[in-house]
């Protein structure tokens, strides 16, 4: 039996060559796909989800709200359920948005890492994630409150509303921390070390929280709590950056209500702006006041010195 040979094996060697310097493109020395694609890769399955989902979640409420007959003339007419469905749904499409981009993060993590996040928390991590992130919306209000720059509009105390809602912002900043810091930051520090893991992970914090919306001071505020959220992993692991996220927006959202700062729950305290919106955000939000940028930027000197002190530049 006659065989066919290959008449040109200088150009079947070129082929080759091409499809090997292509591979190379994706592929580490390893074999492993290069952390570029990888991101990409979980980038992009990150924002199918969250679109895709919210909107697939927003129509089937409103086809079921269109069915039931609720509308905005008769909602307070509707019976209790209803009224509860129709004024929270927005919570509920929240929290499962987020849920399913918490589980797509782990999924990624573990994919590409091969390792099993770790749900034990450290209490220390817990205690310091709390205090900083407390502290940088409370003490903020302290200063407005004497300063005359804010006033309280209405103390309306705790209610059931305020616990749902902390779920909801755990549920939130987690699947944020584990895609910008135990995801993106792992993985880039492992191939192009801290500096870089840092950049990364900050810009990924920014594009998550919509950052070109808050004005310049706001992006910046933004970019700078990625950074504090970036050296409490560092350091503390994720319980910390996670703890410090929680703490900033229960507090400045939830349980003292600035201006600009919405929250579907009714606030315990509901703040009102006076002057000064420069330092206090105006109603922009706590997150677009240069006083928030004083106290993070302080939080990353110390986070800084306590590196060198250690003998760590990156």
């Amino acid at each position: 039996m006659k065989t066919r040979r290959n008449r040109n094996p200088e150009k079947r060697g070129r082929f080759a060559r091409i499809f090997a310097g292509m591979g190379r493109v994706f592929r580490a020395q390893d074999g492993k796909l290069r952390v570029v694609w990888r991101l990409l890769l979980a980038c992009s399955a990150y924002v199918v989800w969250l679109w895709g989902a919210t909107y697939a979640l927003d129509w089937y409420f409103s086809v079921l709200f269109a069915r039931m007959g609720l509308t905005t003339a008769n909602i307070f007419a509707a019976p209790a359920w209803a009224r509860t469905l129709a004024l929270g749904y927005g919570t509920i499409v929240s929290f499962i948005v987020n849920a399913g981009a918490l589980a797509l993060a782990l999924g990624a993590y573990r994919l590409f890492s091969g390792k099993t996040f770790a749900w034990k928390p450290n209490a220390w991590a817990v205690l310091v994630g709390l205090a900083s992130g407390g502290l940088l919306a409370g003490a903020p209000a302290a200063i407005f409150l004497a300063a005359d720059s804010v006033r309280i509009e209405a103390v309306y105390g705790v209610s059931v509303s305020l616990a749902v809602m902390l779920a909801v912002y755990f549920v939130a900043c987690m699947a944020e921390e584990c895609f910008c810091r135990v995801l993106a930051f792992d993985m880039v520090r492992e191939r192009c070390g801290g500096s870089i893991a840092r950049i990364v992970s900050c810009g990924l914090f920014f594009l998550a929280g919509s950052g070109w919306a808050l004005g310049w001071i706001g992006a910046l505020n933004l970019l700078l709590m990625g950074l504090v959220c970036c050296e409490l992993y560092d350091v503390w692991g994720v319980w910390a950056s996670l703890s410090f996220r929680v703490a900033w927006s229960f507090v400045s959202a939830a349980l003292l209500q600035f201006p600009g700062n919405t929250s579907v729950s009714r606030p315990m305290v509901a703040l009102y702006a006076v002057s000064d919106s420069l330092w206090t955000g105006g109603e922009s939000g706590l997150i677009s006041g240069l006083c928030v940028t004083i106290l993070l930027a302080m939080g990353i000197l110390v986070a800084v010195a306590r590196r060198i002190s250690h003998g760590r530049t990156h």
